[in-house]
């Protein structure tokens, strides 16, 4: 309010002064914190403010007097706007105290809205307000009630924006609210829920998280942009786990990159005649993060366990149960009975280069044998037979070889021969456990088709793993892909 001047007539000042003090008069003023403060005015009695009007306006102005006493017992106006107080004609008490609205258009993202985790959500609003300046008025937004979103509000035209980091977030449904405040206790809040899927992209350009991978072994991630599960050195043997991401139960749809390359030593690049021992798997473990320091103590720390097969030794040594898992295999090595008493002690279904299925870090195959009674009897790795002259043989072998096991057609153990695996470039596969079946993509072609043990699939944490060999190799990992897998 501007000051008062000489020249205003006195009149006005003496209807601004009433309304000033008879506003608690009317039941229906918006200052009930009020109600207590009983005072009446008698404006003859005042003898303490007065003035003088001049009779002659256009001359000189009456001089004002008001004491800081007057001004200490007038309430604070600040919250209301006056009507009509210049007005002789209207009652103080009819004066009213317009209160502010507000409101909130969400136009983006849409209600139920679902996204991948790793992408930006974009938020987009409109605020529509009168009796208020837009300059006064508080603009917020937040997830879940806790987690602030930074946002720009224009005043002139009432566009709330802001940005949304999903990585930021954990999988599953989330509310976005965007809340509009005035002074003093004025505040509307509109909201919109969406949903965050577990869709992973990730090239492995950038250094490992380590609060959602762990590397086991000689595993490591090459500075070229990809994973590393051996060191290329014969008998190494790793495994890179997405620790701090579990896959879902029901489903699957993951895609990646494999390549497998000679390894180099100190006599020169290993011969091709020797191929390259003994491969590469992803698997999913039906296991918790804290538990992966008791699984690295039963894995295999030979190559040909491929950084993801359990040792019987290990387990005894432990006393660890074996745990689920679901594994899909690139077997590069041919691994076969050269006898029952001697040579290996199992054999792949085929000597060309290889995709497997199998589960609960089996990676011998035959693993187990129904018995003369009927009963389903696990075959300890190794040459864990004795026989009539007391030498070690392999149950497996024996089976294979003497008693007719068919480990060709055996729908435990489905596979597909896939000899380009062994050509030493990158290809692509996507791996799918959809609609009661597993389904294997090998550059783009159908490969592979399982129903038999699809419900092995109990989802878990995801492990790239390899073992190398006699005949060491690289085997790696690249372009990760999982489509609404994760939970």
């Amino acid at each position: 309010m501007s000051p008062l001047k000489k020249t205003d007539p006195p009149l006005m000042l003496y209807s601004i002064f009433l309304c000033v003090f008879f506003l608690a008069c009317d039941e229906t003023s918006t200052r009930s914190s009020s109600d207590d403060l009983d005072f009446e005015v008698d404006m003859e009695a005042r003898s303490d403010l007065s003035f003088e009007p001049d009779q002659d306006l256009r001359g000189d102005a009456a001089e004002l007097d008001m004491r800081q006493s007057d001004l200490d017992i007038m309430p604070q106006m600040a919250d209301m706007e006056i009507d009509s107080c210049g007005d002789s004609s209207a009652s103080p008490c009819d004066m009213m105290v317009v209160t502010p609205t507000l409101e909130i258009n969400i136009l983006s993202p849409l209600d139920g809205t679902e996204e991948s985790r790793g992408a930006e959500l974009s938020l987009r609003a409109q605020l529509e307000a009168s009796e208020v300046n837009p300059d006064f008025i508080a603009i917020s937004a937040r997830v879940d009630g806790e987690i602030l979103i930074p946002i720009s509000f224009d005043p002139t035209n009432g566009v709330i924006e802001g940005t949304v980091l999903l990585n930021e977030l954990s999988v599953g449904e989330h509310t976005l609210e965007v809340i509009a405040r005035v002074h003093p206790n004025i505040e509307v809040i509109q909201s919109v829920n969406f949903v965050i899927r577990c869709d992973l992209l990730i090239d492995f350009d950038e250094p490992l998280d380590p609060n959602i991978w762990t590397l086991l072994g000689d595993a490591s991630q090459n500075t070229g942009g990809w994973l590393d599960t051996t060191d290329g050195t014969p008998s190494s043997r790793g495994a890179i786990m997405l620790s701090g991401i579990p896959m879902q139960v029901d489903s699957l749809d993951a895609s990646f990159q494999v390549q497998a390359t000679p390894a180099w030593d100190w006599m020169g690049r290993v011969p091709e005649s020797e191929a390259m021992s003994d491969g590469f798997a992803v698997t999913f473990w039906n296991i918790t993060a804290d538990q992966i320091p008791s699984l690295e103590e039963i894995i295999s720390q030979s190559g040909n366990g491929m950084g993801y097969g359990v040792y019987p030794i290990q387990l005894d040594a432990t006393g660890y149960q074996r745990p689920e898992s679901f594994t899909i295999e690139f077997d590069t090595y041919y691994n076969f009975c050269r006898g029952t008493n001697s040579g290996g002690w199992y054999q792949d279904p085929t000597d060309q280069a290889h995709v497997a299925i199998t589960y609960d870090g089996y990676w011998h195959f035959p693993h187990h044998y129904d018995n003369e009674d009927g009963e389903r009897v696990e075959i300890v790795a190794g040459r864990t037979g004795i026989d009539e002259n007391g030498q070690a043989y392999s149950i497996g072998c024996d089976l294979i070889l003497n008693q007719g096991f068919d480990i060709v057609n055996n729908p435990e153990h489905p596979w597909v021969p896939i000899p380009q695996l062994r050509d030493s470039e990158w290809h692509d596969v996507r791996v799918t456990v959809l609609n009661d079946a597993v389904q294997i993509y090998f550059d783009e072609m159908l490969v592979l088709t399982s129903t038999a043990i699809f419900n092995r699939y109990k989802g878990g944490i995801l492990s790239f793993s390899g073992g190398s060999g006699a005949a060491p190799a690289y085997y790696k990992f690249d372009h990760l892909r999982v489509v609404g897998s994760c939970r």
